[in-house]
């Protein structure tokens, strides 16, 4: 028998089709808003056409590429872990209900995955870097898209790997494809520099004075202020979705799951020295306060059975109370842990992405008058490398070692705050001496005067 007819090779080849033909339907649908909406054209702001018209087409254009590119992935990773020759995509292929028939029709199965991933990528082709910025060599005769770049000829290649052709959404070649719109020529246009001689200061008078100069600077406006609000969206997905997954699987996964297996197997469970402590000074506070009402008439008196088994009723719900501390650890890891790659998921498909976080961070900081700056890194600096911060460093290290579950350990804490905190404040300094200096001298001049 061969190795990929085993029914567990014939599911994941299945699984795998199932992830193409899902990402084809996906290229199906933005081709018909192409064809049905915008003339065969990519999908942007037209004359013909509103804004909200146009947001909401674009809406639906952003699902359907996070679709594809999220099952061409899954099919990737499927041909990553089993090979898959060709026989055996046909076979694979036969068995299933959605794909069978669709498949039936050619002789040749590998052939029309091919065909997919070539219609799939003259599809996506058109809207590579599109969420980067806008083209600035659109001709002034022309309505100008000022959502969308200018759409990319698709070039039609022969795929060599279904592996390796199936998600390659990043352009070869940079030099033909559209970049974001810097802030240095949207900031040049408005405060222009000073020219350095006479001829130059006359050319830049003729060039401001040129009709072609205002829709320029507006364009270029525009296309900026798109690619703040992409960012701004991205920083909050990348904030909110990571906490989201966290607190939903701590609290509807591992914490039912890990209870579940301590009730179960509470003999096995080891208790840190910090909780066995804790749990004693409870039990023991909790006896000591039933002696006290009994002798001040609080409550009426209780038999030595009736006082024992009060005792033991309050010491087996302090022990559970103590198991699920104890257990505590394990799932704030484990959501923790499925979170962070919830957050590399994000950063992993959205490359493309935190290039323009970067540029909206950068524009954001330079914006910023040089007071503002100052203040900003005398904050920072004496919150986290200040003479005070020892203290707040402490607190923070204690509380992630309980978040945790692990023992607070006072040796490891005073030596991270004897070497991290040092080793950040020589990184800042470093970097306000590199960069600062030669990107905002005053800013640098006047940390330098409120420092000494």
């Amino acid at each position: 028998m061969k190795v990929w007819q085993f029914p567990i090779h014939r599911w994941v080849n299945q699984i795998a089709l199932d992830r193409l033909e899902d990402a084809y339907q996906g290229a199906l649908v933005i081709k018909e808003i192409e064809d049905k909406h915008f003339e065969g054209d990519r999908i942007g702001l037209r004359p013909g056409k509103g804004k909200t018209v146009c947001d909401y087409f674009r809406t639906q254009l952003e699902r359907e590429l996070a679709r594809i590119r999220l099952s061409l992935t899954q099919f990737r990773l499927s041909g990553f872990f089993i090979s898959r020759p060709a026989g055996e995509l046909g076979v694979a292929a036969s068995d299933g209900e959605g794909n069978g028939a669709a498949l039936a029709s050619t002789t040749d199965p590998e052939t029309l995955i091919l065909e997919k991933l070539t219609f799939i990528e003259t599809v996506v082709s058109k809207y590579r870097q599109s969420q980067l910025g806008t083209n600035a060599s659109h001709k002034l005769s022309t309505p100008p898209d000022f959502e969308s770049l200018e759409a990319i000829t698709p070039e039609v290649l022969t795929p060599i790997s279904a592996s390796t052709e199936a998600t390659n959404f990043e352009p070869e070649n940079k030099a033909s494809t559209p970049s974001m719109v810097p802030l240095e020529s949207v900031l040049k246009r408005i405060h222009p520099e000073r020219p350095n001689s006479f001829l130059e200061r006359m050319a830049q008078i003729g060039k401001q004075l040129s009709p072609e100069y205002e829709q320029e600077v507006i364009r270029e406006l525009r296309a900026q202020r798109q690619q703040n609000r992409t960012a701004i969206r991205w920083l909050l997905l990348l904030l909110i979705l990571p906490l989201l997954v966290q607190v939903l699987t701590h609290n509807l996964i591992f914490e039912p799951l890990l209870n579940a297996y301590g009730k179960q197997n509470y003999a096995q469970i080891e208790l840190n020295e910090e909780i066995v402590e804790e749990s004693l000074a409870e039990f023991t506070r909790l006896k000591e306060t039933l002696e006290v009402k009994e002798l001040l008439g609080l409550i009426p008196p209780q038999s030595q059975s009736e006082q024992a088994d009060h005792l033991t009723e309050a010491a087996r719900e302090i022990m559970t109370k103590a198991l699920y501390r104890s257990l505590d650890g394990w799932k704030n890891l484990l959501s923790d842990g499925v979170s962070l790659m919830a957050f590399a998921g994000l950063v992993y498909l959205g490359r493309d992405k935190l290039m323009g976080l970067r540029r909206f961070s950068n524009q954001t900081f330079l914006s910023l008058s040089d007071p503002a700056k100052v203040f900003l890194f005398i904050l920072v600096t004496d919150m986290f490398v200040g003479f005070h911060s020892a203290e707040g460093w402490e607190v923070i290290l204690e509380g992630t070692l309980r978040h945790f579950g692990l023992p607070e350990s006072k040796g490891f804490i005073y030596l991270f705050i004897a070497t991290i905190p040092v080793i950040m404040d020589s990184c800042i300094k470093f970097w306000i001496f590199n960069y600062l200096t030669r990107f905002s001298p005053s800013t640098s001049a006047i940390y330098e005067r409120m420092n000494t």
